[in-house]
């Protein structure tokens, strides 16, 4: 998406657009610029893989730096933090892919806290839980 055309939209559904210092619109724009030009296809994110007898560990690293971190034993599924709702296709598309069962399994979510970036997927979750 274009620059003019992300402002168009930001000033059109942000009453706050206007009184932004010139510096802060700018972080905004760039900011949404680079999560939009990394969604569908474009997302490469990073997966580091630690299996231990039972249990595996998987932390999932995009580009926009929202780390989920996966625990699977016993049948069930723990994660940590679930990244941002803007990539949430992305995100269950490789969890699926990581986890062929993963939506027949238990699944709990630990949240580290409740920024935008921690619980984009909450409703994908039987249990979720605040630390």
């Amino acid at each position: 998406m274009e620059k003019q055309e992300l402002i168009e939209i930001f000033r059109e559904n942000f009453p706050f657009w206007d009184r932004m210092s010139e510096h802060d619109r700018e972080t905004f724009v760039r900011s949404s610029q680079h999560v939009n030009f990394r969604k569908g296809a474009s997302l490469s994110a990073s997966i580091i893989d630690r299996i231990d007898v039972g249990t595996s560990v998987t932390v999932i690293e995009p580009p926009c730096g929202s780390n989920t971190a996966v625990l699977r034993s016993g049948g069930k599924i723990l994660c940590i933090d679930s990244g941002y709702a803007c990539y949430r296709q992305e995100t269950l598309a490789l969890l699926r892919k990581l986890i062929p069962d993963f939506d027949t399994l238990p699944k709990r979510l630990l949240l580290t806290h409740a920024d935008v970036d921690h619980c984009g997927m909450m409703n994908e979750f039987d249990e979720v839980v605040l630390s």
